[in-house]
């Protein structure tokens, strides 16, 4: 079970940590370098990034491989200059010696076999910084009564939408929430309310997230409704219930 969770958790562990580490970059290219549209800026880091990875991985693989060698040739014309029966037995000597024969080094760090598990590693790697990027263009808001602070959803949307760059969206995304929140979903609490941009996709949506249904909670009007305000409308089950989700 453990090595299954780890197998999964893996990529996305490593994603967050390379998003989280490349933010500052993409902020950095995006405001110094006065590139206004942060999906080329995000292009751009990560471009570089996987350049200077794959970069140091060819020069790295063949040194290391060299030391390596000139290591085991040390280690073993160690051996064969060393005094072995001052401090182990004919036994150990052989069991010692059988093991040492066992170790084919070249095997071991055969270039081929190093140079296809890089290939298939920069690629992976590549897909966990650009879904991590992505996760980070994320706002999320739990609503739990019909107390809820509006307010604070549409500041929260505006900022969310000037930082990434999509302030056009911003009064669409106003809109749509207080319609859905106020009218067709105004019976269902609690709820989730997220709202999320891809940045090299360039896709922004709004998720809202209800818990413990089975069925969407839209009417044939309300359909009707948001169909011509957004792109596309999506309904669909979850484990933990049903999500309606408007790509803007």
């Amino acid at each position: 079970m453990l090595s299954r969770l780890y197998g999964v958790l893996l990529p996305f562990f490593v994603s967050f940590l390379i998003a989280y580490l490349l933010d500052p970059v993409v902020n950095f290219v995006q405001n110094k370098c006065k590139v206004k549209i942060r999906g080329l800026a995000v292009t751009i880091v990560l471009l570089v990034f996987i350049a200077l990875l794959s970069l140091s991985v060819y020069l790295l693989i063949p040194a290391i491989g060299r030391e390596v060698r000139s290591a085991a040739v040390g280690v073993e014309q160690y051996f064969a200059n060393f005094d072995a029966d001052k401090y182990f037995t004919p036994e150990q000597q052989d069991k010692i010696r059988k093991t040492l024969d066992g170790l084919n080094m070249e095997s071991l760090l055969s270039y081929p076999e190093v140079h296809d598990a890089v290939k298939s590693l920069v690629p992976k790697v590549a897909g966990w910084i650009t879904g991590g990027l992505s996760w980070l263009a994320k706002l999320v808001f739990e609503i739990d009564s019909d107390d809820f602070d509006y307010l604070q959803i549409h500041t929260g949307i505006n900022r969310f939408c000037i930082k990434y760059n999509v302030a056009q969206k911003a009064e669409q995304a106003y809109s749509l929430v207080k319609e859905v929140l106020f009218t067709h979903m105004r019976e269902l609490r609690p709820l989730t309310l997220r709202m999320t941009h891809a940045e090299l996709a360039g896709v922004t949506s709004l998720d809202f997230m209800i818990e413990h249904i089975d069925h969407s909670p839209l009417n044939d009007a309300a359909r009707e409704s948001l169909r011509v305000q957004v792109k596309q409308l999506i309904e669909e089950p979850t484990t933990r219930g049903f999500r309606v989700k408007l790509l803007l």
